[in-house]
């Protein structure tokens, strides 16, 4: 809100903002913010109390996820699109069913996997 009133008070402080919102991310600092979160997520930190995580931090977790999602999609149009690349793969296999279960989407173990098969005999 504050910065908001500041906007409009000051012209150049507006548009020096929309300026740095417009800016291109840094591929490699958007990578460890997501190395940051995965692990911290992984070890469960934001589910119970942990003291890396503030109080606040863990109720917004959601809000950290999308946005980080948000900045690896949109860092994938930067020249070197390798950081963000690995950083949607961490974000994917975090959230992946296939990583919490053990079982690869597609085995005999997979309720999923004799639908698809009697699909494919099907279109053959």
């Amino acid at each position: 809100m504050r910065e908001r009133i500041e906007g409009e008070l000051d012209p150049r402080e507006r548009e020096r903002r929309k300026k740095a919102a417009a800016a291109p991310l840094d591929p490699e600092l958007m990578l460890m913010e997501v190395r940051d979160f995965v692990e911290l997520a992984e070890s469960g930190a934001y589910i119970a109390g942990d003291r890396r995580v503030s109080r606040t931090e863990r109720t917004k977790w959601r809000v950290t996820f999308r946005r980080l999602a948000t900045e690896a999609q949109s860092a994938l149009h930067a020249t070197d699109s390798g950081p963000a690349e690995e950083a949607k793969e961490l974000m994917i296999d975090l959230v992946s069913p296939r990583r919490r279960c053990g079982t690869p989407s597609r085995t005999p173990a997979s309720p999923n996997w004799s639908a698809s098969r009697a699909r494919m005999r099907r279109w053959r």
